[in-house]
């Protein structure tokens, strides 16, 4: 049987969610593909399976794929959201109990997240001058982990706006409530600016909006301290069914402006580098920063690109239209990374996110130490 499995296996590409190897009278076996490297296939053989497993068909080999490539012992609540998510994604709609019991999972996976708080550099030639400038908050699943949970953050794009807003809605107000907490602890005169990021289809909604404005008042913190950060992943344009009254950049222009007005509250582009017309993004949305995403540190060009970067910043400002040019910050600078520090504020690129610093992402805001300030000023100078 294992080896008309193998046989069979030629027949059926990687798409199929499994199939059944006949042998005899009654005798059958279940294959379900879970893994691909190069020219092996890892699959699960189920021999004799109950006709009720069969009866299932296709939905059951994506929920048995999905149970692997998920942790149902260490992380269930991530491993049924998993399931869910993979039998969405292959199927389309589902019933709505079913729908309605992954949006509640959903909630609570969110939910159960932390926020943690990485610092933005303003770089300096003097150590004096090198100072954070900023936070931005990071979700994680625990306080050990290093990087962000992506598969349960995206999986909010599979089911659709409800999933992404209600993700939004609950991490801004987690953000804002730490950070509150969190500042109110540092003994710091005077409250750094926080950033969060947001989707697009999120600054839509006006659930959403108005979560953000109960989270400010009731952690007593002022518009002005947050910086919502819309991803260059992220499309700006209408869902399918959806009209918008203008274009989608002047819709989403005019938009953001009346947020900015109501709400006295700060927008940046994340991410640059990495997704949609980022150049349109930068000259006619109205932000106050603009964040550029670490793969740009590694492109051939990188110089080049970050001086774009600089001039269309500086742009509204050298022609008189603002009084100061937006702040471009360059994300995931480290040791590593081809291009120095002397170089990027030689492009009159003044702040720097990443673990160059020294300081991790922590639930608790911190300074940096002195030898950490006297190190970056020492690298800007571009000291052998």
């Amino acid at each position: 049987m294992l080896e008309t499995a193998a046989v069979d296996r030629v027949k059926h590409p990687r798409a199929t969610p499994g199939f059944v190897v006949s042998h005899g009278v009654g005798r059958r076996m279940l294959c379900v593909p879970l893994s691909f490297t190069s020219d092996r296939t890892l699959t699960l053989a189920v021999v004799d399976p109950a006709l009720a497993q069969l009866d299932m068909g296709e939905p059951l080999a994506v929920m048995l794929r999905a149970v692997w490539e998920s942790d149902p012992v260490a992380d269930p609540l991530q491993s049924e959201m998993t399931v869910l998510t993979a039998l969405r994604t292959s199927f389309g709609r589902l019933p709505l109990k079913l729908y309605d019991d992954a949006f509640g999972l959903y909630q609570q996976l969110v939910g159960s997240m932390i926020m943690v708080f990485q610092p933005v550099v303003e770089l300096d030639q003097r150590a004096t001058g090198v100072s954070v400038q900023s936070f931005e908050a990071l979700a994680r699943r625990n306080d050990r982990e290093l990087r962000a949970p992506w598969s349960a953050l995206r999986m909010a794009h599979d089911w659709g706006d409800r999933f992404v807003v209600e993700r939004d809605a609950i991490l801004v107000a987690k953000a804002i409530h730490s950070y509150a907490e969190a500042d109110a602890a540092s003994g710091w005169q005077g409250t750094k600016p926080l950033s969060v990021n947001v989707a697009v289809r999120s600054l839509l909604s006006d659930a959403y909006l108005n979560q953000v404005s109960k989270a400010l008042s009731e952690a007593g913190l002022h518009p002005r301290t947050l910086t919502l950060e819309i991803s260059e992943q992220d499309p700006i344009t209408p869902e399918p069914g959806e009209e918008w009254p203008q274009e989608p950049l002047v819709y989403f222009h005019n938009r953001l402006t009346t947020l900015a007005r109501e709400l006295r509250i700060s927008f940046a582009v994340d991410d640059f580098g990495v997704g949609y017309a980022s150049l349109a993004r930068m000259a006619e949305l109205p932000l106050t920063q603009i964040k550029v995403d670490r793969a740009v540190l590694h492109h051939p060009m990188a110089l080049e690109e970050l001086a774009l970067v600089a001039r269309v910043a500086r742009y509204a400002s050298d022609q008189g239209q603002t009084g100061q040019p937006r702040t471009v910050i360059v994300e995931g600078f480290d040791d590593d990374a081809p291009v120095s520090l002397s170089e990027i504020f030689r492009l009159g690129i003044h702040h720097v996110q990443g673990y160059f610093s020294g300081a991790v992402a922590s639930t608790t805001l911190r300074e940096l130490d002195p030898a950490v300030q006297e190190r970056i000023a020492s690298l800007v100078r571009g000291d052998k």
